[in-house]
């Protein structure tokens, strides 16, 4: 029998016999319900209950990272252009070409990792990293797709070059655009006509060539012609007065070169080449003048290559500009006794060919237009491990390759068009070849931890004679009094 007192229910039947609810001697020792120490008893059974997390699942979450769509394009445009003057400085300073042009591969592939990474940082990605994998090497993996990517380009460049001149078509004629302004009244017109008359001598009998002079006026004082006997010793006459009417002459060029063509009486054949010589600034430039663009494409249009010889005085960058983006050479001639050497040199060479330059006419032209194509986009491809591991991801490595062959495409094909149909400069066409290579839409996200759960309450071992565990009332008045007053 129970009864009621101060100290809570009591049973009257003694610790031995088959203690309930409500027992005061709780299994065998009497401590009563609510006790600090106790251990609910339910009918004959025991349990234990614990507090726990339950355990986390970490889910990969793509989220979109400014930051990292940000820093590609900064750190691909400042790889772009530092690459160019690297690649220029390199070639001029007598570099292998496949070396300077994969070392300014390397170069953009390092501006894009470092703001990559840098933008890892900032966004979260790579602290993440360091505590999911702490031994991941990431920095060691980009290094090597870094080194990768030189050996590639090098290797891509020298297949490009393969073949060196001799895969350039040969001139089939010659055209001289010699200038005949008053500035050239100075001993350097005598020098360039003595020079010019020499070089038309040492012509095979029946090779073709022409001559316009250019001043304030454009003259073409001998049309397109096969060599003739009499020419072994050639007799120019020229005279030098008025301005210099350099883009002028470049178009009256075109205009006979078209007008010839297409009337079918055009002997200078398929690869015409053109020597310009000045030595000033083209004077019928401006607003209602000529423009170096305009000039340029045309030329470009016709296929008509343009090497160019100048002396102190001559506008040397719009000199050089001309050769480059019509696949000639651009000499500076500071001694006029070397000027007949200058110019059969500039008659015969073409210019350095890269993957990002203007390409001469060459032989199997279409085959370089393919290799071209293919090398970029290769190389454009070999930019998404690079950025993949700079940017601290961890997930979807194919996805990230696959993603990254379009830009490689467009990025081969803007340096094709740019370069042979707008004669982009190398610097312009490396820059934008930069820009893509540092940009794809997956590089800008990173895996966002899962946010922490809550603790919950889990049973931990219920043991007992019958299956109903106890109510969460009963505990809850367990927990409030687990150090207070007794029920």
């Amino acid at each position: 029998m129970s009864e009621w007192n101060s100290g809570g229910w009591s049973s009257q039947s003694g610790s031995g016999g088959g203690n309930g609810w409500g027992s005061g001697s709780a299994q065998s020792g009497g401590q009563p319900w609510g006790s600090p120490a106790a251990q609910n008893n339910f009918g004959s059974g025991t349990s234990s209950w614990s507090t726990q997390k339950k355990p986390e699942e970490p889910k990969t979450e793509y989220v979109f990272s400014p930051s990292k769509l940000i820093a590609g394009f900064v750190g691909g445009a400042a790889g772009g252009v530092t690459a160019w003057y690297l690649l220029d400085g390199l070639r001029h300073g007598n570099g292998w070409t496949p070396f300077a042009f994969a070392s300014a591969v390397v170069l953009i592939a390092v501006c894009i990792a470092a703001a990559i990474r840098i933008a890892a940082g900032v966004d979260g990605s790579a602290k993440h990293l360091r505590k999911t994998e702490p031994k991941a090497h990431f920095g060691r993996r980009c290094i090597a797709w870094i080194l990768a990517l030189f050996l590639a380009s090098g290797l891509f460049e020298w297949l490009y070059e393969l073949g060196g001149t001799a895969a350039v078509v040969q001139p089939t004629s010659y055209i001289f655009a010699l200038d005949t302004s008053g500035s050239m009244d100075d001993g350097t017109g005598d020098a360039m006509q003595e020079a010019a008359e020499d070089v038309i001598a040492s012509l095979d009998s029946g090779f073709p060539f022409s001559v316009y002079t250019f001043s304030a006026d454009i003259q073409m004082i001998a049309p397109m012609h096969g060599k003739t006997a009499a020419e072994d010793h050639p007799a120019l006459s020229l005279e030098f007065t008025g301005t210099t009417a350099l883009y002028g002459a470049l178009d009256r060029i075109c205009s006979d070169y078209e007008a010839e063509t297409a009337a079918g009486t055009w002997l200078g054949g398929n690869a015409p080449k053109v020597l310009l010589f000045s030595d000033g600034v083209p004077t019928d430039s401006g607003i209602l003048g000529y423009s170096a663009g305009a000039a340029l494409k045309r030329l470009r249009e016709n296929g008509l290559t343009v090497s160019t010889l100048s002396v102190d005085g001559a506008d040397l960058e719009l000199m050089k500009e001309i050769a480059d983006q019509t696949g000639g050479v651009a000499l500076h001639i500071r001694d006029t006794a070397d000027l007949r050497a200058a110019m059969e040199r500039a008659l015969i060479e073409s210019a350095d060919r890269t993957l990002f330059s203007v390409r001469p006419v060459m032989v199997h032209g279409w085959l370089y237009v393919l290799m071209r194509l293919i090398f970029l986009m290769i190389l454009g491809a070999m930019f998404a491990p690079v950025i993949w591991y700079a940017g601290c991801l961890r997930d979807d490595r194919f996805r990230a390759v696959l993603l990254k062959i379009p830009t490689g495409i467009i990025g081969a094909v803007f340096a094709e068009i740019g370069a042979q149909r707008f004669g982009l400069s190398e610097q312009v066409i490396g820059t934008g070849f930069g820009v893509l290579a540092g940009f794809v839409l997956l590089h800008a996200v990173y895996i966002r931890p899962e946010k922490q759960q809550k603790p919950q309450f889990t049973g931990s071992g219920w043991t007992g004679g019958q299956n109903t565990q106890p109510d969460m009332e009963r505990r809850e008045i367990q927990d409030k009094n687990a150090g207070g007053g007794i029920w």
